[in-house]
């Protein structure tokens, strides 16, 4: 077990990660939607065909601003809607063509934004703490969803060459690479780019909103 130090240590370095993150990414990559708007979006490809209030409750926002976005995201041309055929009286949205084209590009954009910053970084050391951060990532996420700490469906096992000295990494069980992020095909056979989202704590209004998933302190 590691010591209550090196906990703190993490915690602090977690939050400043994230923090550091959000301000780099928070530049639109299109001026076909804002940061909010894209964020919005990205919930939205990443839950596929959905009800607009389901997607508030995802978002964090009320169904009235929510509803706004989603209008001016559906005039820009990157979401489409239409009738819920369970329920005539309500209707269903989900990512068009186009925004699932702007996410991809936003994750392109975004991603060659990252190499520029990590321009001194080697791959073997970018692999590393790839490894590391899903580690990480995947136990706090169990231990908030009340399962056991393991392996991640997802997580591979690095190659021998991704770490100095050919060593796997010592983590105490098995070694850990970012998991997969491909998503699964969106409803109507389209399939959803892999998304990186804005901020989702800060999407609908710009400003952060709490989810009961979210720690209030970060």
């Amino acid at each position: 077990m590691i010591s209550a130090r090196t906990a703190a240590d993490l915690l602090e370095e977690a939050r400043g990660l994230h923090r550091s993150t959000r301000a780099l990414l928070r530049r639109p990559a299109s001026d076909r939607a804002g940061a909010a708007a894209e964020a919005v979006l990205a919930l939205l490809a990443e839950a596929g065909e959905v009800r607009p209030g389901a997607l508030a409750c995802r978002v964090g926002a009320s169904p009235s601003v929510l509803s706004r976005q989603l209008a001016d995201l559906e005039e820009a041309g990157l979401v489409e809607r239409r009738a819920d055929p369970d329920d005539g009286r309500a209707h269903l949205v989900r990512t068009s063509p186009d925004g699932d084209a702007l996410l991809a590009a936003t994750a392109s954009a975004r991603a060659d934004r990252l190499r520029g910053v990590l321009d001194a970084w080697s791959e073997q050391d970018a692999r590393a703490a790839l490894a590391s951060l899903a580690r990480l990532r995947h136990d706090l996420e169990a231990a908030a969803g009340g399962t056991r700490s393991g392996a991640s469906p997802a997580a591979r096992a690095i190659p021998d060459h991704a770490t100095p000295d050919h060593q796997t990494p010592d983590h105490g069980t098995s070694p850990y690479e970012a998991p997969d992020h491909r998503h699964p095909p969106a409803p109507g056979g389209r399939r959803r780019p892999a998304v990186h989202h804005p901020d989702p704590t800060t999407a609908a209004t710009g400003h952060r909103a709490v989810r009961a998933d979210q720690e209030v302190g970060a």
